[in-house]
C-alpha cells in the first residue's frame, strides 16, 4: 500500500477532501494542485453525479494519484472504490456499516469512517475501520481511538495546530478553502 508509515496505511497528515460541488475546476485538477501543495491522501465524495460520472471522473482522479503515489479514498461508494481500483472508502453515518465494507473492500484496502461522537470513533475502530475522520473536538477521543485520527471541521490554522497537539495524526482541509 502506497504511502505506509507509522500511523497505518496512509500517512495521513494532509488529508485533503474533493467535493463534487465545487464545478470551477475539475476535481482531476484540484487533485493535482492539492497534491502539489502536499496533499498526503485525498478524499473525493460526489453525491449528486450519476454513478456512470463518477466511474469517469473517479478514473480521472485514480490516475492523477497513482502518478504521484498518493491514496485516493472515495467517499461513500464502495462500488465506485473497486470499480476504479481506488486505495479506499470513507464510509458516513447512512453508508454501509464498517464490517461489511472492510469484508467487500479486503484487508488491503484504507477503509475510514467519518464520526461526530467519541463512541462512533471506538465503534469504527473495532469494527475494522483503518482511520477515523473526526468532526467533533479531537481532545473527547484523546487515546481511547486505537487507529489514525484525523481532524475535521477546523475553521482556522490555530485548531488544525491545537488538534495535532491532543490527539490527530493529520488534519482534513476541502481543496476548495
Amino acid at each position: 500500500m502506497r504511502g505506509v508509515d507509522d500511523v497505518g496505511k496512509a500517512d495521513f497528515r494532509l488529508y485533503v477532501v474533493i467535493e463534487d460541488g465545487n464545478r470551477r475546476r475539475e476535481p482531476a485538477e484540484q487533485a493535482q494542485t492539492a497534491i502539489e501543495a502536499g496533499a498526503t491522501v485525498l478524499q473525493w465524495t460526489s453525491r449528486a453525479a450519476s454513478t456512470r460520472v463518477q466511474l469517469e471522473v473517479g478514473q480521472r482522479l485514480a490516475e492523477v494519484t497513482r502518478k504521484a503515489g498518493v491514496p485516493l479514498i472515495i467517499g461513500g461508494r464502495l462500488d465506485v472504490m473497486l470499480a476504479i481500483g481506488a486505495d479506499g472508502v470513507i464510509l458516513g453515518p447512512d453508508d454501509m456499516p464498517t464490517g461489511a465494507a472492510r469484508r467487500l473492500a479486503g484487508p488491503d484496502a484504507i477503509v475510514g469512517v467519518l464520526a461526530q461522537e467519541p463512541d462512533d470513533a471506538r465503534t469504527a475502530a473495532a469494527e475494522g475501520a483503518d482511520f477515523v475522520l473526526y468532526t467533533g473536538p479531537v481532545m473527547a477521543v484523546a487515546g481511547s481511538v486505537p487507529v489514525p485520527v484525523i481532524a475535521g471541521r477546523l475553521r482556522h490554522p490555530d485548531e488544525a495546530a491545537a488538534a495535532v497537539q491532543a490527539v490527530a495524526q493529520g488534519v482534513a482541509v476541502v481543496a476548495a478553502h
